[in-house]
Order: structure tokens, then sequence, then C-alpha cells
């Protein structure tokens, strides 16, 4: 599942952020760090996208993709869950 550059190009998506319970910005910067060598974030919207990553502020997910055309779909309500996506990437 890798782009022709060797980076999984992954479709980012945030919530409104009405009830982030985190800095949700903060950890996406952190996790840009972490996997740059692994991943490209593109826009959640992008046809090139792999996979889409949703960053919710709180447990609701709320926040929804109409279309996301067969790719895997992934919701981080917390810090605790990016670290385990990151760890599934690593």
């Amino acid at each position: 599942m890798r782009h022709r550059q060797g980076k999984i190009r992954v479709g980012l998506k945030y919530c409104g952020g009405c009830r982030a319970g985190y800095d949700r910005v903060e950890m996406v910067g952190t996790i840009r760090e972490r996997l740059a060598d692994k991943v490209e974030f593109v826009s959640a919207d992008s046809e090139d996208a792999q996979m889409i990553l949703i960053v919710s502020g709180c447990s609701s997910a709320c926040t929804r993709l109409e279309d996301v055309k067969g790719r895997p779909l992934h919701y981080v309500t917390s810090p605790e869950e990016a670290e385990r996506w990151v760890a599934g990437i690593l």
C-alpha cells in the first residue's frame, strides 16, 4: 500500500473541534514528524489517498465522510488511539 515514493498517502480530516479534549493539530504535527519517512498526509478528498485518518477531539467521533471509495477509514479520538495508529504504521 505504498505510493510510488515509498510513502503511504493518508487523507487527513479533522472534526469541527466543538468538544476537543486535546490539541488535535499539535498531535498531528507530532505524528507528521515521527512518520515523515513513511507517510504523506494529503486532503481527505484526495483521490490518491490510500487510507483516511479522521482526527476527532472526543469519543463521539461524529465526523463522517460521504465517499471514501473503499479505502480504509481510521478514527482517532484520543492521543492513545493516535499512538496505536502510529504503531500500526511503523
